[in-house]
């Protein structure tokens, strides 16, 4: 398996990072995708990719993280230009976010245009963060024409998905999909065909149940590829190869 989303660097980690990434293995996750929150934890990203043979970095500026984003830029761009582990393979996560607006629609907007715009220029994918954005997101993304990338973390509508899935996107699902609560997600997870479906963990995260309430990790990402492989009526391996052969395929790894 592969963690395609994953925040190792954060500091809910700090007391045992070593230890967790030796679960990973122990669970058979072969690699974790760093993601990057603005521009700070992009540079941890990348940092936390050069230290960890089994990590590899993705940069991206937040929409919930905007300020100064245009003064940034050149030091974003600049993480690209790194050579060896420490530079990034993907662009992201960036997006779209209505829950917490913590700048106006028509900022992020132009913050993850420029992004997709990055993207396309480096041939880089890219990873979607939407919350109670879908309405917006999805016409923005397809009238971009660069397709390249997962909306992580979905939890749009059956709509948003088919539109998402026709324009040539990934879906991700990480621990959340397995919530009581989550009925409606499910009945979409259901219907994303397996060779468009990436596994993420979101840690420290929506650990899945039944890890639910505990701080989320990499190695936790067996249980939601179980739960969905159940879900979905196929075995685990079957799921687990479908969802790995995914990422190496738009993140262009080998792991």
């Amino acid at each position: 398996m592969i963690d395609s989303h994953a925040h190792t660097n954060f500091d809910a980690f700090d007391d045992d990072r070593a230890a967790m990434y030796e679960r990973a293995r122990a669970a058979g996750v072969l690699a974790i995708i760093e993601v990057g929150v603005g521009l700070d934890g992009s540079k941890q990203a990348c940092a936390r990719a050069q230290a960890e043979p089994m990590v590899h970095a993705a940069a991206g500026l937040h929409p919930t993280g905007l300020d100064g984003w245009e003064e940034a830029w050149d030091e974003f761009v600049a993480l690209f230009a790194q050579t060896g582990p420490a530079r990034p393979i993907a662009v992201g996560e960036c997006g779209l976010d209505y829950y917490w607006m913590k700048s106006p629609k028509d900022i992020q907007a132009d913050a993850f245009l420029r992004q997709l715009d990055f993207a396309q220029e480096k041939q880089l994918p890219y990873i979607v963060h939407c919350r109670e954005a879908e309405d917006d997101l999805v016409p923005l993304l397809t009238a971009h024409g660069y397709a390249r990338g997962v909306v992580h973390c979905f939890g749009g509508t059956a709509e948003h998905a088919q539109a998402l899935l026709e324009y040539g996107l990934h879906l991700s699902f990480c621990g959340n999909v397995t919530y009581k609560s989550a009925a409606a997600m499910r009945e979409v997870a259901a219907t994303v065909p397996l060779d468009r479906l990436l596994l993420e963990t979101d840690s420290p995260f929506l650990a899945p149940v039944p890890k639910r309430g505990k701080r989320n990790e990499p190695s936790f990402v067996a249980h939601t590829a179980r739960f969905l492989a159940d879900l979905k009526g196929v075995d685990l391996d079957t799921l687990t190869k479908a969802a790995t052969d995914n990422t190496r395929a738009l993140f262009l790894i080998e792991a």
